[in-house]
């Protein structure tokens, strides 16, 4: 069964388990420079950390100040989001860590899978989906991987504007990521 272990933009520890019992005493991780060493899983599991660090919207597709944030699903967990942040450099510094058993149905997901980020935009307590991108996870599966630090197109997915003429999704900005498997293969 995997858990998912979210702390938001800050350190701290998890509540053992009591299946922890084969474990080994850890440090904090947070896409730190920590060792392997310091993990606190069983030699079944590892710890995926995902950090969504910052955004670059264009300004011809967003207000001059627009509140967004970022949403995802991965694997067999519920959705995170980011905080909300304003303007058109929006720093998230968001990081949110799964603990998870390693095994097939994992490795078949990461092998096949892509993570979605999901750009929101918020107009006071109304918000919608306007942009997107995709993290493709096979990269996690490569021997030695360390942290991969990222940066992906953003492509519009609500374009009430755009000219039928525009060929191709239309990209309205950028977005910056970190992810890693503590315990890489």
């Amino acid at each position: 069964m995997a858990h998912l272990q979210h702390r938001p933009g800050g350190l701290g520890r998890r509540e053992p388990r009591a299946a922890d019992f084969d474990t080994v005493s850890v440090a904090d991780s947070l896409i730190s420079e920590g060792t392997n060493d310091e993990l606190d899983v069983r030699a079944d599991e590892n710890l995926f950390e995902l950090r969504v660090v910052s955004a670059k919207l264009n300004q011809d597709y967003f207000s001059a100040l627009p509140a967004t944030f970022v949403s995802f699903d991965f694997f067999q967990h519920d959705t995170q989001a980011t905080p909300m942040r304003q303007g058109l450099s929006p720093e998230y510094d968001f990081t949110a860590q799964y603990i998870l058993v390693v095994d097939d149905l994992f490795l078949h997901y990461a092998a096949t899978t892509v993570l979605t980020l999901d750009v929101n935009q918020s107009w006071g307590v109304e918000c919608q989906q306007v942009a997107r991108c995709d993290v493709p996870l096979r990269e996690l599966l490569q021997p030695k991987q360390g942290k991969l630090l990222k940066y992906a197109q953003l492509f519009a997915t609500a374009d009430a504007d755009a000219s039928p003429a525009q060929a191709g999704p239309r990209v309205v900005g950028s977005v910056v990521y970190e992810m890693r498997m503590r315990r890489p293969g």
